[in-house]
């Protein structure tokens, strides 16, 4: 399982390094690639406090936090999604 983890936050890792990269080189449309950065962040955070969380048993606090902070990062790229494209 953690394995599994560690691919995920990788690939998740390299996405958003050249979604950014993409971006940067304004190839792309800004209004698409921002929330999908976002968003591909609220992910990868929620992966972080998952592995945190099922780590250790001092780290459970940290895991929580990093799993409503996920919550939290998609529900604002979700809304920027929605009122960008209304």
């Amino acid at each position: 399982m953690k394995n599994k983890f560690l691919i995920i936050r990788v690939i998740l890792g390299v996405l958003i390094v050249l979604i950014s990269v993409l971006t940067f080189l304004k190839i792309g449309d800004k209004r698409i690639m921002m929330p999908t950065i976002l968003l591909l962040l609220g992910i990868l955070q929620l992966f972080n406090g998952l592995d945190f969380f099922s780590k250790s048993i001092d780290r459970k606090g940290f895991g929580i936090f990093l799993i409503s902070s996920s919550a939290f990062l998609i529900f604002i790229a979700i809304s920027i999604m929605i009122m960008m494209f209304k």
